[in-house]
């Protein structure tokens, strides 16, 4: 049997409105009678119809397919329970909840269950970093990251533009099937753990349709799929956006600098726009001066000449 705040959770994430639920769902997974005529007296007497048998078939869809990923849902259990950190294990608890209220395939899911039993949280922050990057960053950025091995399955390399006589190309990355069945899979984990200093105002945006409609002035934060924050300094045709990727660092307490990001024609329904916290940090490199040590910066100032000139640089060391 599914508990039932699973199947809350999956009939929330069907049926998405403004009124208050909690009363709802108690009365008719407590099978209360009375207090869900009480409610029927009080509301939309239809709505309150329309919403209880949406919930009766999603328990219904949701009993046949807890049968269905138990033993991939053991299987996480069993790995969490010898695991020693708790983010690890606050990662596997997020990868068996997804297991229950997607709508993958089966065989997705058996994909996703044995990849991650293999990679901690910092390997999905690297999978969260490659993703958000243009494939030749990418490349460059696992190369010489020390734990590129772990993400095999999660990636795809194409060296053929190192190809030719010249052989001037460079190798790109990107996140294979795998990888973003993982990163979907992740989908809460990440907005928990990557995206804690911000708000999330609007989601599952066509970015490019919405800089159309909006004409927004850099910059502006966003993110792909809920990985890492973007802050956007510069918008060009078709719509592309060029911007900086910050990560979360936990021994400064702040988001950091990392890379800089190119996306052309972002037209896909993956984006989110974000809204940082007033009381989070943001640092990024003093880039006028040598060693180009950590300053604070405001996340919503305009883009200083030397940042734009330094983030169009072809390749950042």
């Amino acid at each position: 049997m599914v508990e039932p705040t699973s199947v809350a959770k999956g009939a929330l994430a069907v049926f998405r409105t403004g009124r208050s639920l909690a009363p709802l769902i108690s009365a008719y997974l407590g099978q209360d009678s009375a207090a869900l005529a009480e409610l029927m007296r009080k509301g939309d007497a239809s709505w309150v119809t329309e919403f209880c048998e949406l919930l009766r078939d999603k328990l219904e869809v949701l009993e046949e397919r807890f049968h269905q990923v138990h033993p991939l849902v053991t299987s996480l259990r069993w790995e969490a329970a010898r695991d020693a950190t708790d983010g690890r294990r606050s990662m596997l608890a997020h990868i068996a909840a997804n297991l229950v209220n997607s709508n993958e395939s089966l065989e997705n899911k058996a994909r996703v269950e044995r990849t991650v039993r293999d990679l901690d949280p910092a390997d999905m922050e690297l999978l969260a970093m490659l993703f958000s990057l243009q494939q030749s960053s990418a490349f460059s950025v696992w190369e010489r990251h020390p734990r590129r091995s772990n993400l095999n399955t999660c990636i795809d390399v194409d060296y053929r533009p190192l190809a030719g006589a010249g052989a001037v190309g460079k190798p790109t990355l990107k996140v294979s099937e795998t990888g973003s069945l993982v990163l979907d899979a992740l989908h809460d984990f990440h907005s928990q753990k990557l995206l804690a200093g911000f708000d999330q105002p609007i989601s599952k945006v066509r970015l490019a349709d919405w800089i159309a409609k909006k004409s927004p002035a850099p910059p502006f934060w966003v993110t792909r799929q809920m990985t890492h924050p973007i802050r956007v300094i510069s918008i060009g045709g078709g719509p592309s956006i060029t911007g900086e990727l910050f990560c979360w660092d936990r021994q400064r307490e702040a988001y950091v600098l990392c890379a800089a990001t190119t996306h052309l024609t972002p037209m896909i329904d993956e984006w989110s726009i974000l809204q940082p916290k007033s009381s989070v940090c943001f640092l990024r490199q003093d880039n006028q001066r040598d060693g180009r040590p950590l300053v604070s910066c405001d996340p919503l100032a305009p883009p200083a000449d030397s940042e734009l000139e330094f983030v169009h640089l072809p390749e950042r060391s």
